[in-house]
């Protein structure tokens, strides 16, 4: 699938949201995503869904919902496990549709490990050689966030610089289309943004 450049300059400025405008996307919204997950799921063999109504994923755990506020719609990332590094391919393509949604001024965030998977298997279509890897929260955001979401972001620890990822001093040796992609790299998402990562020729 092609890049769009729309995605690329959503990389500079994307971020993380965590409460929502209580309120369903419009439909030519829903409809653009669900275009390109068709898109992605024809060329990648994978079998990401979304769900206009995403409350009932989340009711009655309260780990990652009582991080997440007035959350409506969410993309379900499930992967054929028969799939060669099927987890590269969910995060790759899972990112297409997180800088998509960014570009039409839509808020996103990813939600690994603080969900409960087996009560949102009830409401997913997952064949028996395929897993839920994380699901992706989209929906309308305030154009500052709030308080409270600000409070989280400090919590994290700070993204690495280049040289952080760059194990390699040698910068000179390193060919520009690499050094763009480390570029890339310091402002990807991660888990508490950690960032394991790191680069060495």
């Amino acid at each position: 699938m092609e890049i769009k450049e729309q995605w690329i300059e959503s990389v500079k400025y994307r971020t993380s949201r965590r409460t929502y405008i209580c309120k369903p996307l419009e439909n030519r919204d829903v409809n653009e995503l669900k275009k390109l997950i068709d898109k992605i799921n024809k060329e990648s063999n994978l079998n990401f869904q979304f769900i206009e109504d995403c409350l009932k994923l989340f009711k009655g755990f309260s780990a990652s919902y009582g991080m997440i506020k007035g959350l409506n719609s969410c993309i379900a990332l499930v992967g054929n496990i028969n799939i060669d590094n099927y987890k590269n391919k969910v995060g790759y393509y899972g990112e297409m549709l997180v800088l998509e949604s960014n570009h039409m001024n839509l808020g996103t965030c990813w939600i690994g490990g603080t969900y409960d998977k087996k009560e949102c298997k009830k409401y997913l279509d997952i064949k028996q050689d395929e897993e839920l890897i994380c699901v992706i929260a989209v929906g309308n955001v305030l154009e500052n966030k709030s308080i409270r979401e600000k409070l989280i972001s400090k919590m994290n620890k700070g993204k690495k610089c280049f040289d952080q990822i760059l194990l390699e001093r040698d910068v000179d040796s390193i060919h520009n289309w690499l050094k763009e992609g480390i570029n890339f790299v310091t402002k990807a998402p991660s888990a508490l943004n950690k960032q394991p990562v790191g680069y060495s020729p």
